[in-house]
């Protein structure tokens, strides 16, 4: 993680939990949203397992299509803690 990324985290985290619980804390994970180009990368591998039939392209875009249809609903940020 690069450390302009652990900083923006940090800064998000602070607002949420208090210093004791963040120093317990060793490491985070972070999950990047992936793109058209990395959901075709992982269809081709399912494909080559035997996990996906063709034709792979439409199925691939209906899949983005759904995605982008899906309301993104974030938390309720909770009052910062003084």
């Amino acid at each position: 993680m690069s450390n302009q990324l652990k900083l923006v985290v940090m800064d998000e985290v602070k607002g949420y939990f208090r210093p004791a619980f963040i120093d317990r804390i060793d490491e985070f994970v972070v999950f990047l949203a992936l793109d058209e180009k990395h959901i075709e990368s992982i269809a081709r591998i399912h494909r080559k397992m035997g996990a996906l039939q063709p034709p792979i392209r439409w199925r691939i875009s209906r899949v983005l299509q759904i995605f982008d249809e899906i309301p993104v609903r974030c938390p309720k940020r909770p009052a910062p803690i003084r």
